[in-house]
């Protein structure tokens, strides 16, 4: 009989800790990769041109105790496409507005040891003025 991943903890809204053959690792699926073959990207990361200038994000994150440099990004939400995912991230974090999709990645794995999590890559053309307005109350993002 072939072994079954067990959630073992929940780790808030949006991660759970499974464990299966002898590994624990982390997900963002309902049910982890390794028990489906629906591959569906958790999350999505924004390659962004602006004015032919590439556009990078200055954002605190907790677990560094630091800001780190990056594009922006941010989950895909349950029945949301990578590209509708894109854009509305884009502008919640930028105020930018994507005016052409450049290209899509298929899922990439960062962590495979740790996790099953996956991004896409969507490289776009954006425009606009860059703004804080849209971002979230736990959100300081500042772009560059």
């Amino acid at each position: 009989m072939k072994s079954r991943a067990l959630c073992i903890t929940p780790l808030g809204k949006f991660l759970k800790l499974w464990e299966k053959g002898g590994w624990t690792f982390a997900s963002r699926k309902v049910i982890p990769l390794c028990e489906s073959e629906i591959e569906s990207p958790d999350a999505v990361v924004i390659v962004p041109y602006l004015q032919d200038k590439l556009l990078i994000i200055k954002e605190f994150r907790l677990p560094l105790g630091d800001y780190e440099y990056s594009f922006p990004a941010g989950l895909v939400d349950k029945g949301e496409s990578v590209i509708d995912a894109a854009k509305r991230e884009l502008f919640e974090e930028t105020g930018l507005v994507v005016t052409k999709i450049i290209k899509e990645s298929p899922p990439v794995y960062s962590s495979a040891g740790l996790t099953d999590e996956s991004c896409c890559y969507v490289y776009v053309e954006c425009e606009g003025t860059p703004s804080t307005q849209h971002q979230e109350s736990t959100e300081k993002i500042e772009t560059l």
